[in-house]
């Protein structure tokens, strides 16, 4: 079903428990955030009114929607009461962040070393951040059941497995492991996600390489074909 009918509509984010879809909209040539029912009962409102950036996830609690904005990574909050505020801003390019099921962590990719790669640090900002990844990296996803962090990089989908401590704890990270080769399309958008189950990952594929299609005879529509 067609839920966007104006303006260029791309990140769509399931806000609501699940009854409604945040979006970001160039509309007038200003990028702001939209909110829609799922069921089309009311017309796309704005979330803010203001400028504001991509969106990449929510909270664990859905309460906060969470965007890409000023190379940072903030927090919008989707009852309407108070203004976005940052999560994580420092000199650096940070973003696509994806939290932990508790709701205590997130993950997220960086450039302070240089390429982009992929860091854990505490929502509350009570400690400092822990290395995931090495190499270029992106689309970094903190699994449904806590276990894993599935993230790509320098042409390969890794998962990193990951547990949980008990008792304020940073969590434990393991070894990533290489699942696939990564085959798939990489926009300035996430590109990848996680079933809520866990157990499959829905990517964009590449397309075919474009054609031009030769008509001989294109005056002709009987005889037309092309080569």
């Amino acid at each position: 079903s067609r839920l966007t009918l104006e303006g260029e509509n791309t990140s769509p984010e399931w806000v609501d428990q699940d009854r409604a879809i945040v979006f970001w909209s160039e509309r007038g040539g200003v990028r702001r955030l939209y909110r829609r029912p799922v069921d089309g009962s009311r017309d796309a409102e704005p979330l803010i009114e203001q400028p504001h950036g991509r969106p990449v996830t929510t909270t664990p609690d859905g309460r906060f929607l969470v965007t890409n904005h000023t190379f940072d990574i903030w927090l919008v909050p989707l009852d309407g009461g108070g203004e976005p505020r940052p999560l994580l801003r420092t000199e650096f390019v940070e973003g696509n962040a994806s939290f932990s099921p508790d709701g205590r962590w997130f993950a997220y990719v960086s450039d302070e070393a240089g390429p982009f790669e992929v860091y854990v640090r505490p929502v509350d900002g009570s400690s400092g951040r822990l290395v995931v990844s090495r190499g270029n990296t992106d689309d970094v996803i903190w699994s449904p059941a806590g276990d894993e962090i599935v993230y790509r990089s320098s042409g390969q989908v890794f998962a990193a497995p990951v547990e949980i401590a008990t008792g304020g704890a940073a969590p434990r990270i393991g070894q990533p492991v290489a699942l696939f080769a990564d085959r798939f399309l990489l926009t300035t958008a996430r590109d990848m996600d996680l079933s809520r189950d866990g157990r499959r990952l829905l990517m964009l594929a590449e397309v075919e390489p474009a054609k031009l299609d030769f008509f001989e005879h294109w005056f002709d529509p009987s005889s037309a074909t092309p080569r």
